[in-house]
């Protein structure tokens, strides 16, 4: 499903309406969700799963991660749980992140030399041979080097050492902040903050005093020339940092815990041992104009819209079968659907009639490694007269169209979809139409598909970008 078309998630709706969104048949619903039309409960189909055991879709919300393996990226070993970087020998530059080599730079030393840049670190150790993990050895050097961490530590003796404790210790920093505030300037000093000793500020201008604020400038250039560049800074602090872990997550249903994603633990291997991405069961749907946009019946003004009078508009849409399994697809929706437009306060209605609601979609071919079998599963209408093999697939394809302008492919159905278009709007000026054609772009038109085959049986719904549609055809 392209970017213009989103599925609706019904997993914020209220319980009691939950089921009849997702499970009855369209015939017997009164009205769509109340949270249709909330951006946040409308996803493309690559980014939401498919339970196969609650025939719903899953999205983000109502499908919960959980870690199958933890792996280095570097030396691709698998990790125990609880660990969070490597713990072999592998470590990433501080400055550039990248892999850092590590080779025996003496008797009792390792240096380590990044790949990307300049840095390069001498760890010492104390003895020639190591019994502990490298990764030991370099966070305890790095605790010994860390001035704030020997402060924090110098401090914490000192305060055991004075007795300070509970209230002492409270004590001690607030008589040690109060004596931080004496050294302030008068000027700079707190005050009483209550009402009554409170007096206003003086209005008298504020004086700078430029000579000061010069010398205080060349004072920072001076120290600014004295930075080192990043590339050849070697601080005792900047240690080399072990390799984050990477993860393997399998995703699981929330509501009858079953996986629906469930990747192979080994780091070297990318299969899935069970994969149910939703654009794998439900087609892919595409609405676009038809090619014949200068017609009487497919061009159409906003501008005339914004009148008493209905408007008809006709748009083409695709259907494309992304499952090697022959499918039942049904398309219906509402009565009138209205949309209320926040500036100005006023309502367009929008009716959309579908003249063929009933239709079977061919399973995706098997192997798909010829060019002429992958440029029979695309519809006419994305034919493009670039290569041979599609000008001479769609001269083959003149006159294929049945009635009410339906097209059908080996995996694919091509039909017509009419909208009308209506408003309230009275006496509306030239700006009034402008606001309201703005608004119009991101209205979106929901209609509800049933997939019927031997792997699911469920109904979703779909919001159609038609304002964007619309807008291109008011402009052709």
């Amino acid at each position: 499903m392209d970017s213009d078309t989103k599925v609706f998630c019904p997993c914020f709706e209220p319980r009691e309406s939950r089921h009849r969104t997702t499970q009855e048949p369209p015939t017997t619903m009164l009205e769509p969700p109340t949270t249709l039309t909330d951006p946040n409960c409308s996803f493309n189909t690559k980014d939401v799963y498919f339970c196969t055991n609650c025939q719903s879709i899953k999205c983000n919300r109502c499908s919960e991660p959980e870690i199958e393996s933890k792996y280095c990226p570097s030396c691709m070993s698998i990790a125990r749980a609880g660990c969070n970087s490597c713990p072999r020998n592998c470590f990433t530059c501080p400055l550039c992140r990248t892999n850092l080599t590590v080779t025996p730079g003496g008797p009792r030393s390792y240096t380590f030399q990044c790949e990307g840049c300049e840095y390069s670190y001498v760890q010492k150790t104390e003895s020639e041979r190591l019994t502990v993990p490298l990764l030991r050895v370099v966070k305890a050097s790095t605790l010994l080097n860390n001035a704030s961490y020997t402060r924090f530590t110098e401090l914490c003796n000192q305060l055991e050492r004075e007795g300070l404790e509970g209230t002492d210790a409270l004590s001690a920093v607030s008589q040690t902040g109060q004596k931080l505030l004496n050294r302030l300037p008068p000027d700079l000093q707190l005050k009483s903050l209550s009402v009554a000793e409170t007096k206003q500020a003086d209005a008298s201008p504020v004086l700078f005093d430029e000579e000061a604020d010069l010398s205080v400038a060349v004072q920072f250039e001076g120290i600014k020339n004295q930075i080192t560049p990043t590339s050849q800074i070697h601080l005792p602090g900047m240690v080399p940092i072990s390799t984050r872990l990477r993860t393997k997550k399998s995703i699981l249903c929330k509501l009858c815990r079953k996986i629906i994603i469930k990747p192979d633990k080994e780091p070297t291997i990318i299969k899935f041992l069970k994969s149910s991405y939703f654009h794998d069961i439900f087609p892919t749907i595409k609405v676009a104009l038809p090619a014949n946009t200068h017609s009487q019946t497919t061009n159409f003004s906003m501008n005339d819209a914004l009148s008493e009078e209905t408007q008809n508009c006709t748009f083409l849409i695709s259907f494309i079968n992304n499952c090697k399994l022959l499918t039942d697809v049904t398309i219906s929706t509402n009565q009138k659907h209205v949309f209320q437009i926040k500036s100005p306060p006023e309502m367009l209605f929008m009716e959309a009639t579908i003249p063929v609601p009933h239709f079977k979609l061919g399973a995706k071919p098997e192997k798909l490694n010829k060019p002429e079998l992958i440029v029979k599963t695309i519809p006419t209408h994305y034919l493009t007269k670039n290569t041979k093999l599609a000008r001479v697939e769609a001269i083959n394809r003149v006159g294929s169209k049945h009635d009410e302008g339906t097209e059908k492919g080996i995996n694919w159905v091509s039909l017509n979809l009419k909208v009308k278009i209506s408003s309230i709007i009275e006496e509306a000026d030239s700006q009034l139409k402008a606001t309201v054609v703005e608004s119009l772009k991101g209205i979106r038109l929901p209609i509800f598909v049933t997939v019927v085959n031997d792997r699911c049986d469920f109904g979703c719904w779909c919001l159609i970008n038609v304002g964007k549609l619309i807008e291109e055809g008011s402009h052709a």
